[in-house]
């Protein structure tokens, strides 16, 4: 195919398939289609492809001197390359012809090279070819006359076949560099200019692959247990020769009277060599919804297949629940069972043996951590003690009991319970792992039987992790100490299972006491002349102390056991003891919520909670509240024949208000006629009668 001359169409890939590609570079102006120009590159040392100092143009002229790719005449029959330069392999210049090899095997590239003289010298020139698929791995292609060395002023030519790598075979991006550079030789004058003619690239169509199917050694028939991975049902080979061959997809009917969920998974393995590799399959197909007779198609694979021998298994994930004496079979492969890219394979694969479920008991491996010391504080709960591991392998299995022995100092009132949880990992979270058993009586040193022990399933090929914790009353013993002794393979029970393994002790853990926290949610709401003070109590106390103080912060902590301090809910009074100036003991205890009385209406009190633990006191958490009458309940008169104030029925509610409360009549009190009786006395009588305020209002 001859092309004619163009304007250059940068990187357009000739397309091989349509036939040979030929230029002979007739009066062209421009860079021929499919040529492509070089820029200037950096990459490594003259010559190499991925260096160059000048960059080509498409547009072309008559080369004179300097350095560019053009032309030799107005009328021109060649292309031609010149760089310069006194330096030997200084300078260089290139141009890139662009072709694709799809479904195509390259053939040759041919051209003739002539040496044109350029001025005076002996100085020389080299032009070297180099081809890549990716534009960026460079290999030079070399052979007779190539690379063409031309010396300047001296008459040379020549003709040029080289056949083309394989590694160009089906490629769709191959670029051919044309590379010039001053090359090594002579010492004067110039470098010659060097042109090439008669350009032409061959291919041919591939060879078809020659593909033969292979028995091997095929699997013969026996057991296979439940949970079992990576089963081989079938085993061939695939022999190719003339040319590498491509698998795309294998499919056969399943074999057996499998159910479906018998098998979760069917894997398609392959490898160079004739030993089964284990590891990521080829291909994998979801199996739980296939039963026998059903289809199993591994596809999409573009598994290539060099000349020679390909090896193949095939295998299967047997689920824990496969039918006990059900089976599953690869049948005879053929030639249908096979799609290639290309090539029809002959020769037949004989059957696999017939598989049969059968139950798996599972293995059981105990280990745990070294023994290590730990602290145990009073009042807290889900405190390690204790962890082994299960490391299940084979098939599912399935503990359901667990005896422990503890010993050390401690007595049973030391703990509350002690409990067995699961987990899947080596980190205890009493959120989100699985609680076992609990066990809260017969909590002395020695033989600890965990009851209503809640079955748990330890899946093949996991670790299940055992935790004993405990939960610890206030009042456990400081200084106590507490250990588990090794568990055996006989203190865990599993339903089926052979165990084996050893396990470490826990080692010392101490029992110390816990420090006071402060309350929390500290609330406080004020009223006519009291303040109610509520809280949440932490879990390490023995007893709070409250404190109030009236207009600033309360500076002083309590110290002591406590029983230096009394105190009373009415301000100032009843022997409450003085606490930093101006404030006072109100309360000791740990019921919330107190009502603080006594206090003077718009004045500020600061109240302070500490909490205490045998001499041991919290920061203390302060919060204050302003009483005020506005804060007072209102009581409202609510009779309409009556008079009597005392009489409990003619107020909201039958209650009389008291001197912490509002006397409230309607908006319009003129028809409304109250007798202020004392004590059950007249008006004159000597009881007095006192309420916080009287509030004529139609809304407070």
């Amino acid at each position: 195919m001859l092309h004619s001359p163009s304007v250059i169409m940068a990187q357009s890939y000739f397309d091989m398939s349509t036939g040979d590609y030929s230029q002979n570079f007739n009066g062209i102006t421009n860079l021929p289609t499919n040529f492509s120009t070089v820029a200037v590159l950096s990459t490594g040392t003259i010559p190499v492809a991925t260096r160059t100092t000048t960059a080509s143009t498409s547009s072309l002229s008559v080369v004179a001197s300097g350095a560019a790719i053009g032309i030799d005449a107005a009328t021109s029959t060649r292309l031609v390359f010149l760089t310069t330069g006194a330096t030997d392999n200084s300078t260089a210049i290139a141009t890139d012809l662009n072709l694709n090899f799809s479904t195509r095997n390259a053939g040759t590239l041919s051209f003739n090279a002539l040496t044109i003289f350029n001025s005076s010298g002996n100085r020389v020139g080299s032009l070297r070819v180099y081809y890549s698929t990716d534009n960026t791995v460079w290999t030079e292609l070399t052979g007779t006359n190539l690379p063409y060395v031309a010396t300047n002023n001296v008459a040379g030519s020549g003709s040029i076949s080289i056949s083309l790598p394989s590694a160009l075979n089906n490629q769709a991006t191959v670029k051919l560099r044309f590379y010039y550079h001053n090359g090594s030789g002579g010492s004067t004058g110039s470098r010659p200019r060097i042109g090439i003619d008669d350009l032409s690239v061959t291919s041919t169509p591939p060879t078809a692959p020659t593909i033969t199917l292979n028995n091997n050694t095929q699997i013969g028939a026996g057991n296979v247990n439940q949970s079992d991975l990576n089963h081989l049902l079938s085993r061939f080979q695939v022999n190719v020769a003339s040319n590498t061959a491509t698998l795309n997809s294998l499919s056969f009917t399943a074999g057996g009277d499998f159910v479906a969920g018998d098998i979760t998974n069917f894997e398609l393995y392959t490898s160079s060599t004739n030993t089964f590799p284990g590891g990521t399959p080829l291909s994998t197909v979801s199996a739980g919804a296939i039963a026998n007779g059903g289809t199993v198609t591994f596809s999409g694979l573009s598994q290539a297949c060099a000349i020679g021998d390909r090896y193949f298994w095939i295998a299967a994930d047997i689920s824990a629940t496969a039918g006990a004496g059900r089976t599953v079979s690869v049948p005879s492969l053929g030639a249908s069972n096979f799609t290639f890219a290309a090539g029809t394979p002959t020769g037949t694969i004989d059957a696999g043996g017939t598989q049969t479920f059968v139950a798996a008991a599972p293995e059981i491996a105990l280990s745990s951590p070294t023994a290590s010391a730990a602290d145990l504080t009073q009042g807290s709960n889900n405190q390690t003690v204790y962890r082994f591991d299960l490391a299940v392998t084979v098939a599912n299995a399935t503990l359901n009991g667990l005896t422990i022995n503890t010993a050390g100092t401690y007595v049973a009132a030391d703990l509350t319970n002690l409990k067995a949880w699961y987990s899947t990992d080596a980190t205890f979270n009493a959120g989100s792992d699985v609680l076992l058993s609990t066990k809260n009586t017969g909590l002395a040193p020695g033989s600890q039987v965990f009851p209503s022990f809640a079955s748990q399933v330890i899946s093949n090929g996991s670790t299940g992790y055992i935790f004993i914790t405990a939960d610890l009353p206030l009042t456990a013993t400081a200084g106590s100490t507490l250990s588990v002794d090794a568990v055996s393979t006989a203190d865990i029970s599993f339903v089926t299972g052979n165990k084996s393994g050893t396990a470490n002790a826990s080692g010392t853990k101490t029992i110390i006491a816990c420090t006071p926290t402060n309350v929390t949610s500290l609330n406080l709401t004020a009223g006519n002349g009291q303040i109610a003070v509520s809280w949440v109590n932490p879990v390490c106390f023995d007893e709070m102390l409250i404190v109030a103080k009236p207009s600033s912060s309360v500076a002083g902590t309590p110290s002591g056991d406590g029983s230096a301090y009394t105190a009373n809910l009415a301000f100032g009074t009843g022997g409450a003891t003085a606490f930093d100036g101006t404030g006072f003991v109100v309360y000791k205890g740990s019921t919330s919520p107190q009502t603080i009385t006594g206090l003077t209406n718009g004045t500020t009190y600061f109240v302070d909670v500490f909490t205490r633990r045998g001499s041991v006191w919290s920061s203390g958490v302060e919060s204050s509240a302003t009483p005020n009458l506005v804060n007072a309940t209102a009581i409202l008169w609510s009779s309409t024949s009556g008079s009597a104030w005392l009489t409990g029925s003619n107020w909201t509610g039958s209650a009389v208000p008291t001197a912490a409360q509002v006397a409230q009549f309607g908006a319009n009190p003129t028809g409304t006629t109250v007798g202020i009786n004392m004590g059950g006395s007249t008006n004159n009588g000597t009881s007095n009668q006192i309420v916080g305020a009287i509030e004529v209002t139609s809304a407070r």
